[in-house]
């Protein structure tokens, strides 16, 4: 049976937070119910033992505000699992590049959360895609003082708001890169933040998960119509 020792559940609804504790309880030691975003930051520094982190979207704070700290701030970073009333792909795949291990669309239901759970604990890191036949497009890192494009990557998985990109040297979270995405016959310009780095593992790519950037609508319409050739 799978155990967990604290359970932070973060949600702005008393009634959501009761729901989810009662869910939850049967499967840990300790549940705790938070309303806000700066509470779980303040119980993540109190309890360094929480084995799982349930987290609106809407939570006041922004739960993706948080899952964005976890992944940057906290040493021992939790597995996470995203709820939100609004799905949406552009939102779920920032929360996978960011290393949610669930993005669940309300009402959830514990065979959903038991479900992301129990794949966490299969994978080394589920959140990340997993390694394509082929590269679906290639980028360049420019230096920001020579202009010069330096390093060429291919990029294993893309959405509209991030990618997920191959990288033989470790760059930190929080790190800017400005690229050149090159889209078929289309060169883009545009500028990225990496939000996590993956290892090298069996079946994944080792490389960094970055979050775009846009400057104006052009950036964004390339990539749509990229992303969407690409599905026909």
């Amino acid at each position: 049976m799978l155990e967990l020792d604290t359970v932070l559940i973060v949600d702005s609804s008393p009634v959501a937070r009761s729901l989810l504790a009662r869910l939850l309880r049967g499967y840990s030691r300790e549940v705790v119910e938070l309303c806000s975003t700066q509470a779980a930051k303040l119980a993540l520094s109190h309890h360094p033992e929480v084995s799982l982190v349930v987290v609106d979207t809407r939570v006041d704070g922004d739960g993706m505000e948080l899952l964005e700290y976890i992944a940057r701030s906290v040493a021992e970073r939790p597995p996470v699992i995203v709820l939100t009333s609004r799905p949406n792909l552009e939102e779920e795949t920032r929360a996978t590049l960011l290393g949610a291990i669930g993005y669940i669309a309300k009402p959830v239901s514990l065979r959903q959360i038991l479900r992301a759970l129990r794949g966490h604990e299969r994978s080394f890191t589920p959140a990340l895609p997993r390694l394509k036949s082929e590269a679906v497009a290639q980028v360049a890192v420019v230096d920001p003082q020579t202009k010069i494009e330096e390093i060429a990557w291919d990029v294993w998985d893309m959405s509209v708001s991030g990618a997920l990109v191959s990288s033989h040297a470790p760059i930190p979270a929080g790190t800017r890169l400005q690229l050149r995405l090159r889209l078929g016959d289309e060169t883009v310009p545009i500028e990225a933040e990496v939000v996590r780095a993956q290892e090298p593992s069996w079946g994944l790519v080792p490389g960094v998960g970055v979050v775009f950037h846009f400057d104006g609508d052009r950036q964004r319409e390339a990539l749509e119509r990229f992303i969407e050739s690409k599905e026909e």
